[in-house]
């Protein structure tokens, strides 16, 4: 508790705190917050032992002080008892029973970014969630032989991404529909392989039949060849027929996951079935087999080949067309679709109504540089949906400790795009500030000193290359 209980003009403040075994926070207006039990005051504590008007909150220009209001059980500053005293953020403010800590809010942690239907409507959202987040239902293919559609069907709860490098993917992945092009699809760990794999068979002419996925760096070298070409009757003893995944797959789509892992000596024999359209079953005789191949690596196959790891014979077998899904770095303008899209379906689950996320927020989850992709940003959605109490919004404090930590976004630029003279001179600006910022700890008044610009014009700039500091001191006189 301090004498001081000086106010900041145009600063935001909140209670924070557990209340009724659930995290809250009441955001604090300027002038007077009466708090209380009763419906009648502007911070509602419903708890038997807090009065029907227990306390008063007032944040003024020059000073901020809690006052009792002749309430029953007390109310507190760190714990002794007041009538009056003047407060600051950082202070335990105490309502009989119920303890609130006074911070300060960051302005992007006041209002919401993404509005989800539960919450109130008096705020203006950068991002709704009223807006079509899935897009997974394109029109659907008469699957007539011979016919190609250009159109790309999504798995169901795909998220179809707006950003210029998927719809990039999406142009190379339509010429590829209604082909027997063997499709090599590259991509970092977590970008959602396995979901191209999939809008290329739904929208091809094979859709009917079915998409056999095997992963073959998740079985062992001894029993791949069965689970690939399956075993005839009697092999063995206690050893069962088994008709293997390219049978399984016969009409269909054939998804090799991990092709990266496949032992050498699989390999040859993969190789052979696909040129000669047969396989031989462990056992039994050889049979033909119609299927379009898609592989799956999270490693550049071709480097695989250099290292004499994968066979160069059988890559130019697989890599009849290769499609690099990007990072979710080099697809930020996703990300708030794809946090409305995982936080929906979390809150759906836990039967939780959560009123969305704010500016600060989804700025800190759009500037992350996600190393595991989309995988990653869905496991941390999900994390604050649950850590999140219900009919609250997910907060800038609410994020995980690697978020928290991340000073500074990188920009995770592609090769070809950072050729452009526009995205050159952008990423040396950008670099510029970065430095500027880190060398004054933070301070923006500081950094555009060091830069030689005005504040407004850093500011400015800050938005447009989507800077986010993880902590700005207050500004100087």
């Amino acid at each position: 508790m301090t004498t001081e209980g000086k106010s900041h003009p145009g600063r935001r403040y909140c209670l924070r705190g557990q209340l009724n075994e659930a995290r809250r926070r009441f955001v604090l207006s300027e002038g007077e917050n009466c708090i209380g039990r009763t419906e009648a005051n502007s911070l509602v504590i419903p708890v038997p032992q807090v009065s029907r008007h227990h306390a008063r909150l007032e944040l003024g220009p020059q000073r901020m002080e809690l006052s009792d209001l002749g309430s029953h059980n007390g109310t507190f500053v760190n714990g002794v008892r007041i009538k009056h005293a003047a407060v600051e953020p950082g202070d335990l403010l105490g309502f009989g029973p119920v303890e609130l800590r006074l911070d300060e809010l960051d302005a992007g942690d006041v209002d919401l970014a993404v509005v989800l239907p539960a919450a109130s409507r008096t705020a203006q959202p950068l991002f709704s969630s009223d807006e079509d987040t899935s897009m997974h239902v394109a029109p659907s293919l008469s699957g007539l032989p011979g016919q190609k559609s250009r159109e790309l069907v999504f798995p169901d709860g795909y998220v179809a991404g707006r950003s210029h490098a998927m719809r990039r993917l999406y142009k190379q992945m339509r010429p590829l529909l209604g082909a027997r092009m063997p499709v090599l699809v590259e991509g970092e760990t977590g970008t959602g392989k396995e979901s191209v794999a999939q809008t290329l068979h739904l929208s091809s002419p094979r859709h009917a039949a079915p998409l056999v996925a095997i992963n073959c760096a998740a079985i062992p070298s001894d029993l791949l060849e069965a689970e690939f070409f399956g075993i005839g009757e009697g092999v063995a003893t206690g050893v069962r027929k088994r008709s293997g995944k390219f049978l399984d797959a016969h009409g269909g789509t054939m998804l090799l996951d991990e092709l990266a892992e496949m032992p050498l000596q699989l390999q040859a024999k993969l190789l052979r079935a696909l040129d000669r359209g047969k396989i031989e079953p462990v056992g039994a005789t050889a049979a033909p087999v119609d299927v379009w191949v898609i592989a799956a690596t999270n490693t550049h196959l071709q480097e695989r080949v250099e290292q004499g790891l994968f066979r160069r014979d059988l890559y130019h077998r697989v890599a009849g067309y290769v499609l690099p899904v990007p990072a979710l770095c080099e697809r930020r303008e996703d990300i708030p679709r794809l946090v409305v899209h995982f936080l929906k379906e979390a809150a759906a689950e836990d039967d939780k109504a959560l009123a969305g996320v704010t500016h600060r927020a989804m700025g800190m989850l759009s500037s992350y540089h996600w190393p595991g992709n989309v995988r990653e940003l869905e496991l941390e959605v999900r994390r604050l949906a649950y850590a999140c109490t219900p009919g609250e919004a997910i907060e800038s404090t609410m994020l995980s400790e690697s978020l928290q930590n991340a000073e500074f976004a990188e920009p995770c630029v592609q090769e070809e795009e950072s050729l452009r003279l526009a995205g050159q001179v952008r990423n040396t600006e950008r670099r510029a500030i970065l430095k500027a910022l880190e060398h004054a700890g933070g301070s923006q008044r500081l950094a555009a000193q060091l830069l030689d610009i005005s504040r407004t014009t850093l500011s400015r700039k800050l938005r447009k290359l989507d800077i986010l500091p993880r902590h700005q001191p207050p500004p100087g006189p």
